[in-house]
This record gives C-alpha cells, structure tokens and sequence, in this order.
C-alpha cells in the first residue's frame, strides 16, 4: 500500500488553529442553551460549559478537519493503484473460494 507523505507543520498548525477558532466560537451556543434551560446559572457553571464545550468542540473540528484532509489525499487514485486494488479483491476472493 502506498504511504502519503506527512503534512508540512504549517499545515498542522493552520488546521489546529481552525480547529481552536472553531471549538471558541461554536462553544458560545452551548453557554446560550445552558443559560435559556436555566436562567439562574452562576458564571462559574457557565465558564465551565464554555470551557468544556471548546474543548469537545476543539477535538471534533480537529478529527473532522484531518479526516477531510486523508480524503483529498486518496482522491483521485493513479489507474495502477485501481488495478492493484482490483487485483487485491479478486484475488481476496479466490482464497474465500467465491469466484
């Protein structure tokens, strides 16, 4: 199989800046909905929220955002990948004894 090469660190960085910028501004949302179910909330519980909610927030942009850079790196595949992957599959399912 073949290997892609690892990203250069300004693109690291860049995607966890997104990422941070995203979990910082989404994570207002969550605080708005805390302070509508109950309005009474002190402002250590909702520095709490807000804190909490960047970081999920901050993980699932970062998963998202890499798992859409691995996609741009396999598309499109060379026709020498393809065939090798064919081979791979019909070959797969000879040893199963189905072709």
């Amino acid at each position: 199989m073949t290997e892609t090469p690892e990203p250069y660190k300004w693109q690291m960085r860049i995607r966890a800046l997104l990422a941070g910028l995203f979990g910082i501004v989404f994570a207002l949302f969550p605080v708005k909905i805390a302070l509508h179910l109950r309005p009474s909330l002190s402002a250590v519980a909702l520095i709490v929220v807000y804190v909490g909610s960047v970081i999920l927030l901050g993980i699932v942009a970062r998963l998202g955002i890499d798992s859409f850079a691995e996609f741009d790196d396999q598309i499109p595949i060379s026709s020498q990948e393809r065939r090798r992957r064919t081979k791979e599959f019909y070959d797969w399912l000879n040893t199963l004894g189905r072709r």
